[in-house]
Order: C-alpha cells, then structure tokens, then sequence
C-alpha cells in the first residue's frame, strides 16, 4: 500500500527488511501509478534483493528506493557489487600504505621529545648515532620493523662485546616504544627479542699507592677529573658538567648534575683527603662560573689515562670507568657502608655495590669463631689478616 503525507504531493510505502527492520520511504514520484508499480516492484524481489543487503540500504538512506526501481534488480546488484569491491580494493591499499609507513622521518620527533624529558636526555646524540647506524637505509618501512630483522642487525653489529649490542637493543627499544605509544607499531620488537647475556664486569682496584702515583704522573688538565673520580667516587658525565660554584672544598662536598637517573642528582663527599690539594690547585684562580675540568673528549682522556698506567706499569691497565670501582672497593674495605658507596656512585639502592662488589670485603666477623669446633675449615691467614669494624657475630646455639 502506497501513502501521501498530508498536504504532500509524492506517494511513499514501507519498506522491510528480512530482518524487520522498516521505514517509510518516498517512491519519489507523485503519480500514484508509478509509486504502485515501484511497491510492486520492491515487493517481489524483496527476499532477493536482501541477500546483497539492498534493503538495509534503503533503509538505512544510502540508496532511494526510486533509484533501486530504477537500476532494476540486476543493476541494483551489480551496484553494490561494484561499491563491495571498490571498498576492498580501498581497504586492501590503506592496509599496504599502513605497511608500507616510512618511520624515518619520525626519528628526529623522538629525540626531540626524549631532550625534552628531565632524565636521560643526555642519550639523544647516542640514540641517533646507534639507530643510524644499525638501520642506514633512507626509508625505514614499517613491515620490516619486525624482531627478525631486529636481532639479524643486531647480531650483524661489529662491536667488540655483547654489552655493546645490548647498548644498540636499548636505544631500537626506546624508539620502537615511543611509536608503539603513538601507534606507529604494533608492538616492540627490541623487547621481543630479549638480551644479550654479558660477561660479569671486571672489578679493578689499585692500592691508594698506585692511586696516588697515578694522579701525579697525569699531565696537569688531566689530573684534576682523575682527582675527583678517586676522592669522591663521580663518573665522567659527572665531571663534565662541574663548575667551581659547585666545589666546597671547606666542607668537603660536591654538587653533582648528572642525569643518567635521578639518583645521579645529588650532594657526594670527598671521602679521599689527598685529592684535595690537586683540586685545590685546579680551581685557585678559576671564576665561580669557570668549568672545573678542561673540555677534552672521553677517548683523549682514556688514551692518556690507559698512556700512563702503562708507563707507570700499574696493573690493571684500564679505562676512566675503573675508578668507579676502585673508589667503591676501597669504600667498603676501608668499612663504609653500602647506603653510603650507593649514595656516593649515584646508584638508587645496594644491589649493585653488593652484588659487584660485596665479594671484595670479606671481614673476621663473617667466619667460624675461634672456639667453633670448624674453625680450623677457615683460611686463617685470610681472616687475621683483615679486621673488619664491625663485632663478632653472635651465633645462635
């Protein structure tokens, strides 16, 4: 049955679905034999016309019912058979141009928003290097972004030490979670691959001898970094950013802006009496503002350093880094406590210095007692020969 609206000209019929879903639609035209003709015509190819969901769309007001009767039942169908298949290519190309996503130009966005960040900003020019240089192309495609291809240029990497690699995993890492947050990727391929298992790193420890020794025989630009990394524990980031406002010689105190975590930000003590006469005489004449170590590259540093152990004939011959761990070897077998080393080295908790370096000082007090009925298992010559400064344990019976 066709209907007119009040006052209205055009005929209009109700159309439904298979899945009874109706509206009332305008045939479009005012003759009333014509809008009859198009009732008929929906009704009797109704069922046929459903399957290929033309009803739906009349329903739904993506098609008229007029141009429905119009097209015929073969035209309607090869119409929406033309819009399925206009949609799957459409489809089929944005899944391509999503694979096919050069990430290369968003690298530069990443390190800006990680030099932007309080902490770890100062590994932007290493991210770009690393990154670089384990993915030179020009177009960084984002269907090749996968753990495989990950861990063949990792392992394709010609450094000298899995430590290294893992360096370059860290900063792929870093990158690759930044899209992931951004929905750039999928998911981060770094992280799937694991880590490289390293070597346990060596712990190198002089005599306050050879410390001293090795201080003086520096060139003098090079003796004041040296001086601080052996009396109070900085590393070389911490150095680098010194200046002669930040030494209180008098209360024996430095100010550190290091920035690899927030523990590196702090107050350390020169805990080494005899480097304060070489730091003295470093900032004597130097304005509060005036770096405190001259602005020399870590590879020069090192080559002087490694230059003069070796013409010295010190034992270990080792990079700047050694003096982080002598200065904690020689803090707890000296009896400080692990809080105060951690402090000192900018770590957050004891679990480093411990696990490093806690096989380094041994004490009397850890051993069987005297009276034990298994002392004589103890190296005797070992324990009488250290005397911690902590009682002897009292074991329990």
């Amino acid at each position: 049955m066709v209907y007119r609206k009040a006052g209205g000209q055009t005929w209009y019929t109700r159309v439904v679905t298979t899945q009874q879903a109706e509206r009332l639609c305008s045939t479009g035209t005012t003759l009333r034999t014509e809008a009859v003709a198009v009732e008929r015509w929906h009704q009797g190819v109704r069922r046929r016309l459903d399957v290929h969901g033309v009803l739906d769309a009349i329903v739904a007001k993506r098609l008229t019912l007029l141009q429905a009767y119009r097209l015929g039942e073969a035209g309607v169908v090869a119409h929406f058979q033309q819009q399925a298949e206009a949609a799957a290519a459409a489809a089929e190309q944005a899944a391509r141009d999503a694979a096919n996503l050069d990430l290369r130009p968003h690298l530069e966005t990443f390190l800006t928003w990680r030099a932007q960040r309080t902490a770890g900003r100062t590994m932007v020019p290493i991210y770009r290097q690393q990154l670089l240089r384990l993915f030179p192309e020009a177009e960084w495609r984002r269907d090749w972004w996968t753990a495989q291809l990950v861990a063949q240029r990792l392992d394709q990497l010609d450094v000298p030490t899995d430590a290294t690699r893992n360096r370059y995993r860290a900063a792929v890492s870093a990158f690759a979670k930044w899209c992931v947050r951004r929905g750039l990727l999928a998911s981060n391929p770094a992280r799937d691959i694991g880590g490289y298992a390293e070597s346990p790193a060596d712990v190198i420890w002089w005599s306050e001898a050879d410390a001293k020794r090795l201080i003086a025989a520096l060139p003098a630009e090079y003796r004041v970094r040296e001086a601080l990394m052996a009396g109070c524990g900085m590393d070389w980031s911490d150095c680098q950013r010194l200046r002669v406002r930040d030494l209180d010689l008098t209360a024996r105190t430095v100010r550190c802006y290091g920035s690899k975590t927030k523990h590196r930000n702090r107050v350390v003590r020169i805990t080494e009496a005899w480097v304060l006469p070489v730091l003295r005489a470093a900032v004597a004449h130097a304005l509060p503002d005036a770096w405190v170590c001259p602005r020399h590259s870590s590879k020069q540093a090192n080559r002087v350093h490694r230059q003069t152990l070796e013409a010295l004939d010190i034992t270990p011959v080792a990079r700047l880094h050694a003096w982080r761990h002598h200065y904690a070897v020689t803090l707890l077998r000296r009896g400080e406590l692990p809080q105060v080393v951690a402090h000192q080295e900018g770590h957050g908790t004891t679990k480093l210095v411990l696990d490093r370096y806690g096989k380094m000082i041994p004490h009397l007090a850890d051993y069987l007692p005297d009276e034990s009925p298994e002392a004589g298992a103890a190296t005797d010559p070992a324990t009488s020969a250290l005397s911690g400064p902590r009682p002897r344990r009292q074991h329990r019976a």
